[in-house]
């Protein structure tokens, strides 16, 4: 390993770094991108004569792939929100959290010189992790004047002969642009016809505020799906997620990867996921509706403050939001959202942290504390 990848390596992702250059305490995080967590006493609470103690759990270690019910209830979740009837326990793979799974999807099967389609924005590692394989990003950027929605001739005119992988994460982090049907049929057909894989990144694709469809529906055998307890389930305490393939050559590679990384999950892990997934319904209803208030409360935000702009998102758990030059008065994004920080305790990420220059914002709506955050935010934009 050279010099230059222990340095890359060993740095900190641009948006962790920036939050802890914050001086003081963060009383709101107004970037938040998980949905609204809740207590373990609260999860338990679900427990019935059906669902053995958690005292009785043994401690030891939980199999490689996954236990067997966990990843019955991982299908039973897919079956039931995403509509994705063809998914069978032997399919899933767990991991310690979704970055991991990505992480080894990209270790599995990317080459150096692998070409893979990106979105841009996006989170860091997303694009950090395929760069650390020696894969070529290609990148799709999605802007504001057009709604962050997918530049179609510049998606297609991204394929080529080395195409390798296409990493599609709807709703997006950080925009919130969502894909309908019709669109990831489009990028299906166009995997298809270059046979490269299409990795899905669905962390937050059940977080549908209006009760829209989340269903998910890919008839691809070189779909990689991706999801995780802590984005719309809000449960980040729960290290787990997963990774879908109908591919068992795909699925060795993974379970490879893994054995060489956490090996496994922990058994508690493995309990209160099974537990939380199993009584999805009523905890996404929850979260779903801290959502769709939060976005009344925003919309009403608005109304007060012009300066700040927005494309409502359809779904999901985040948006990015625009600063006017007025507002910034001459600052950076990067100046201007430190000095709010600093000065309120509300932390707003700016989004050249994910890639985007200009004065722009990720907004993260999934939390109870959002209505403070907007308060003293007001307090600040009014000082």
């Amino acid at each position: 390993m050279s010099t230059s990848q222990v340095n890359t390596l060993s740095e900190l992702p641009a948006h962790i770094a920036f939050s802890r250059s914050i001086e003081g305490d963060i009383a709101v995080n107004l970037s938040n991108s998980c949905a609204q967590t809740m207590t373990i006493s609260s999860l338990l609470a679900y427990c019935d004569s059906k669902q053995p103690s958690m005292a009785e759990l043994e401690l030891s270690y939980a199999s490689i792939e996954g236990g067997g019910a966990l990843r019955q209830a991982i299908c039973d979740f897919h079956h039931q929100v995403f509509e994705q009837t063809w998914l069978k326990p032997a399919d899933v793979v767990t991991f310690a959290g979704a970055q991991e799974a990505l992480r080894s999807v990209y270790h599995a099967l990317l080459q150096p010189g692998d070409e893979v389609i990106v979105m841009t924005p996006s989170y860091p590692s997303l694009q950090a992790m395929a760069e650390q394989c020696g894969a070529n990003l290609i990148a799709v950027e999605l802007a504001f004047e057009n709604q962050w929605q997918v530049n179609w001739q510049a998606l297609n005119s991204a394929f080529s002969e080395k195409t390798a992988m296409v990493v599609i994460n709807s709703p997006h982090n950080p925009t919130g642009m969502t894909l309908s049907e019709h669109e990831l049929e489009s990028i299906v057909n166009l995997c298809q016809k270059y046979h490269c894989y299409l990795v899905l990144d669905d962390v937050s694709q059940a977080s549908q505020y209006q009760q829209n469809s989340a269903v998910r529906k890919v008839d691809y055998d070189k779909a990689i799906l991706i999801n995780v307890m802590s984005k719309s389930l809000g449960l980040g305490g729960i290290r787990l997620g997963w990774a879908i393939s109908q591919d068992q050559q795909v699925r060795n590679a993974l379970i490879a990867q893994k054995a060489s990384g956490s090996i496994c999950t922990s058994a508690v892990d493995e309990y209160l996921a099974h537990l939380a997934l199993v009584n999805h319904q009523p905890i996404l209803a929850r979260a779903n509706a801290i959502i769709e208030q939060n976005i009344k409360l925003f919309n009403q935000f608005l109304s007060q403050h012009s300066a700040i702009t927005w494309h409502q998102p359809q779904a999901g758990i985040l948006a990015t939001i625009k600063l006017s030059d007025k507002l910034l008065a001459g600052d950076s994004i990067e100046v201007w959202t430190k000095r709010c920080a600093e000065q309120t305790g509300v932390l707003l990420l700016p989004t050249s942290l994910f890639g985007l220059s200009g004065p722009y914002c990720r907004l993260g709506l999934g939390q109870k504390d959002f209505a403070e955050g907007l308060a003293r935010l007001s307090n600040f934009l009014n000082g």
